[in-house]
């Protein structure tokens, strides 16, 4: 989790702050509150490197033609348990929640439900998408490319995207187990969260121009892939994975042809995507049963001791423990992305979120 000199905000009013700028740039309502809410959510989890800092980029692509406000997104059932959604170069974040939504229309048709997007876009958080699966009910999977930040293994050029793996369980009396990962070293968003806060990048994550390691944010270009130099070989297998899984249903562009996240001179959308896969599991002999197996090896793994001054945690417990301090004390914001949105504000006369901190 980052720690970081902040503000803190009510998550009810940053989610509105946020659709209303999306709004105010040209955004039809419902793609401006997937949007916010995806966002929202993310920095509501701790995910500061996904969430509401990503706003005043996305109005970047807005205002430069980059993500199209106008998209007339479409879903077709291919076959049974199979669909596409085309997003028409839009928001990634409604794209996705679409597709789950049909994929788990699928599965409870089939059992099983595999939905890919192409011609999307960014869609913050991957993890979010498998969240609104699993708390419904249902194992969800889900899969998205990025533009080139990952070095090859043993390679010196960006090749790979982070592309992310996102795994999410129903448990049944508490929310959903998650688990959301870049297959790099650490998301490339973290360099630019690091570099508004002034903290250095930790060891063995990224490299420079020149292809050596370094932990200046301001030097690294590009990030290893999960697994460092000795054992980079697992990251970079993973990430051709999903590249494959979005690119191969999708028709959607490579990643090393990708425009980078952070350019914001690109005139048209691109032609990224996504693939989700979500599996109902109460088929394989009730949900009963399902959510048994999977709360005991949750509360077995929390049960293993911990290290002096450690505690074993399962996926996304720190989100879940984050998730309950920050409903109450405010959604932390970093100093420099406060500016941001302040500026975004201003540019609309919109009204600011009451900080509380």
């Amino acid at each position: 989790m980052e720690t970081f000199e902040k503000v803190q905000i009510p998550h009810a009013a940053l989610e509105t702050f946020c659709s209303l700028v999306l709004q105010s740039h040209g955004a039809p309502e419902p793609a401006a509150a997937a949007c916010a809410r995806a966002l929202s959510e993310a920095s509501l989890r701790g995910v500061d490197t996904h969430g509401v800092r990503l706003l005043p980029l996305y109005v970047q692509w807005i205002k430069g033609g980059r993500l199209n406000t106008s998209a007339n997104i479409k879903y077709s059932k291919v076959a049974p348990g199979l669909g596409v959604v085309d997003a028409d170069g839009g928001f990634g974040h409604v794209a996705s929640y679409r597709a789950v939504n049909e994929a788990i229309a699928l599965a409870k048709e089939a059992g099983i439900g595999a939905v890919a997007v192409h011609r999307t876009s960014h869609h913050g958080a991957t993890g979010t998408y498998a969240l609104h699966g699993a708390s419904q009910g249902f194992v969800t999977f889900g899969f998205t490319q990025s533009g080139p930040g990952v070095v090859a293994h043993s390679g010196r050029e960006p090749f790979h995207g982070t592309n992310p793996i996102a795994f999410a369980v129903p448990l049944g009396r508490e929310e959903p187990m998650l688990l959301d990962m870049a297959t790099s070293s650490i998301p490339l968003n973290r360099i630019y969260l690091r570099r508004d806060t002034g903290t250095q990048l930790p060891e063995d994550v990224a490299v420079d121009q020149e292809g050596r390691m370094t932990t200046d944010p301001y030097r690294a270009v590009s990030l290893l892939p999960l697994g460092g130099v000795e054992y980079g070989y697992k990251g970079a297998g993973l990430a051709t994975m999903v590249e494959l899984l979005c690119t191969m249903f999708t028709g959607s562009a490579a990643a090393v042809t990708l425009p980078a996240l952070n350019d914001v001179s690109r005139g048209k959308p691109s032609p990224l995507g996504h693939f989700f896969l979500v599996v109902d599991g109460a088929r394989f002999g009730g949900m009963a049963p399902l959510l048994e197996v999977a709360s005991s090896l949750v509360t077995k793994l929390r049960a293993c001791e911990g290290v002096a001054g450690g505690q074993v945690m399962a996926p996304g417990d720190p989100e879940k423990l984050e998730k309950v301090r920050r409903s109450e004390t405010g959604v932390l914001v970093d100093h420099a992305t406060w500016l941001r949105l302040s500026e975004l504000a201003n540019e609309k006369a919109l009204p600011i979120p009451a900080t509380l901190a």
